[in-house]
């Protein structure tokens, strides 16, 4: 149930954060990640999934999906701050903005490696 409520999290902070400044906002964003041979990575900052030339060892990516698993770029993952929330509160309607603290990045927490919910 906890890696449930993980992925919950990381979807609900993906929707928050992923509108940006044009005129034409939308709550959330599509992430094909149904391929079994590539890790897709996503930019908050650019609001789009993102070619990595270097690996995961850059900071031009924040989030990563690769089939079921979700990495942020932070730990182990890469050099960012990224980190993952577990969000308690599962009507995502009343969360109005990502909490200020909590976060763990994945050196310390296992998002969802090796979840297959099939």
């Amino acid at each position: 149930m906890k890696i449930v409520n993980y992925f919950l999290a990381v979807a609900a902070i993906t929707a928050m954060v992923s509108c940006d400044n044009s005129d034409e906002k939308s709550d959330y964003t599509f992430i094909n990640a149904t391929s079994d041979s590539t890790t897709v990575y996503f930019s908050f900052e650019k609001d789009k999934v993102v070619a990595v030339t270097n690996g995961p060892v850059t900071e031009e990516w924040d989030i990563a999906f690769y089939r079921y698993n979700i990495k942020t770029n932070g730990g182990e993952s890469g050099p960012g701050l990224g980190g993952a929330l577990c969000a308690y509160e599962t009507n995502f309607d009343k969360v109005t903005e990502a909490p200020a603290t909590g976060y763990e990045s994945d050196d310390s927490l296992m998002i969802t490696t090796g979840f297959n919910p099939v």
